[in-house]
């Protein structure tokens, strides 16, 4: 079960899901929404809750906002291709996205990476770079940020989202 720990932005868009049980602790199907303006547009961000692995939505409407399951799902399988992950390795991953639930944000820590994320993405989707920069090229160079993450010494969240995902499998396998 997919599990949206969403901002207040977001929550009232969407809405507090009761009908599911909430983890107690991040699992690699815990993630954080948050919704900001880049050049006067909403942009969606989605980070995991135990890796940092990050993806986002831009330009994000109310319609994809109440749609945040299937947004980054879609987000996502692009994201872990372009990185070089394997079909196989990432199907089992999206089986757990068969229902999700949308609940207020608890960590802190989360949220203050989110913001380092945010200030990156407003540089990188800025007029610095000629040619611009594609969404593609930006969710990479976000997951190459090396960060401390739970359960790591400093790591890039596209390694510690491997590392994690290959543990998942092996429980499932």
């Amino acid at each position: 079960m997919l599990h949206l720990q969403c901002t207040k932005k977001v929550l009232k868009i969407v809405g507090e899901t009761k009908d599911g049980p909430v983890p107690i602790r991040p699992t690699l199907l815990s993630w954080h929404v948050n919704e900001f303006r880049v050049a006067r547009r909403k942009l969606l961000l989605f980070t995991n809750d135990l890796t940092y692995y990050s993806v986002f939505w831009y330009p994000a409407t109310k319609l994809h906002i109440l749609n945040m399951k299937n947004v980054l799902a879609s987000e996502l399988m692009d994201s872990l291709m372009a990185a070089g992950f394997t079909p196989d390795r990432v199907n089992g991953y999206f089986a757990g996205f068969d229902h999700a639930i949308c609940t207020p944000t608890n960590s802190r820590q989360v949220l203050g990476v989110m913001n380092d994320l945010k200030q990156q993405l407003i540089f990188l989707m800025s007029d610095y770079y000629e040619p611009p920069l594609s969404f593609k090229e930006i969710t990479r160079r976000l997951n190459k940020t090396p960060y401390d993450t739970p359960g790591h010494k400093m790591c890039y969240p596209f390694e510690a989202f491997a590392e994690r995902l290959n543990l998942v499998s092996a429980e499932i396998g």
